[in-house]
């Protein structure tokens, strides 16, 4: 059942307000009270929107915007406006405003008028690597966005939607925060592999070396920490965790462009194919659910021999290519 607070959220973000309610809404949040309970009702929206892109998507994008512009002091709205105009070709809009509006105002102190944001949208079939404000290095695997401060303050908190490969600079005094729509990882100073993109079934965390300690948004799931050759797994339909040993090089071997794909039902490997290739795939069938399927790609192999072998794994299956879209019956 939805509490108080998740209905003073939903119906601020569904409302317009006078600039007095706007900015009692603003101090609200920000304050430290219920704030366990403040971040669930975020968690909750964002987790229960169910809205699929179509061609009402840019007059909802420009709804939210003229929303954001409304419900931002102008000291703020050059430094991150942009941010927005950007993300929303690659993610839903609402989902967008609950996301970024919780990571501003929740970090936010307030003597500080103002955060200026940066992100780093990675299409589907590239991997980029950019370095951190505290030269903390980041592989961002395609179809994923990583938001950050243009200069950290007392924290360093990022916000990250798919998977990225960290090496953080270490900082006792400034612990490394990421945050998912399920989790977070902090960390002094390692390198790990964070997976969670919100379209799939789980998201992961695999630490090479160093140490982190995930917690989750679930306020039921105790928090775990991570050992090197570790991985912690969150099951986002069963709400079950799970940390095994693994192959560290198998979960990072993205960041050389190669795949494993260990044990996956089809439906994920689609959207894999999608992110790696490029490409729309429509699966046009369900005699695959039941299968689990391990498969290797290496850097230069095409999606013609990726599907060969995925066709002979599967005998049934049968594929076509036409243009940026891949039929699978």
């Amino acid at each position: 059942m939805p509490t108080r607070i998740y209905e003073i959220i939903r119906k601020y973000f569904d409302h317009p307000y006078s600039d007095r309610v706007q900015k009692e809404f603003t101090f609200w949040v920000k304050d430290a009270t219920d704030e366990a309970e403040k971040e669930a009702a975020f968690q909750n929206i964002w987790n229960n929107l169910e809205i699929q892109p179509d061609e009402s998507t840019a007059y909802s994008f420009d709804s939210l915007r003229s929303q954001i512009r409304a419900k931002t002091p102008e000291s703020r709205k050059t430094a991150w406006m942009h941010t927005f105009s950007r993300i929303a070709a690659f993610f839903l809009l609402p989902l967008i405003s609950v996301a970024i509006t919780w990571f501003i105002m929740k970090d936010q102190s307030a003597d500080i008028p103002e955060i200026r944001l940066v992100e780093c949208i990675v299409p589907h079939g590239e991997i980029r690597t950019l370095i951190l404000p505290d030269s903390s290095v980041v592989k961002v695997n395609s179809g994923s966005i990583l938001i950050y401060p243009e200069q950290f303050s007392s924290k360093r908190d990022i916000f990250l939607n798919g998977e990225a490969y960290f090496t953080v600079a270490r900082n006792e005094a400034k612990p490394f925060v990421v945050k998912t729509t399920d989790m977070e990882v902090e960390v002094l100073g390692t390198v790990f592999n964070l997976s969670s993109y919100t379209d799939s079934e789980r998201s992961s965390t695999t630490l090479e070396s160093g140490k982190v300690s995930v917690r989750f948004r679930d306020a039921n799931k105790e928090a775990v920490v991570l050992q090197p050759s570790e991985q912690v797994t969150y099951n986002r339909q069963s709400g079950t965790v799970e940390k095994n040993m693994v192959k560290v090089e198998n979960a990072i071997a993205w960041t050389q462009g190669n795949l494993i794909i260990q044990s996956m039902p089809i439906d994920e490997i689609a959207k894999i194919i999608e992110r790696k290739y490029a490409l729309k795939v429509n699966l046009n069938s369900h005699k695959y659910q039941d299968e689990r399927i391990t498969i290797k790609a290496i850097n230069d192999e095409s999606i013609t021999e990726f599907m060969s072998v995925l066709s002979y794994l599967l005998p049934q299956l049968t594929y076509k290519i036409e243009g940026d879209t891949l039929y699978i019956y």
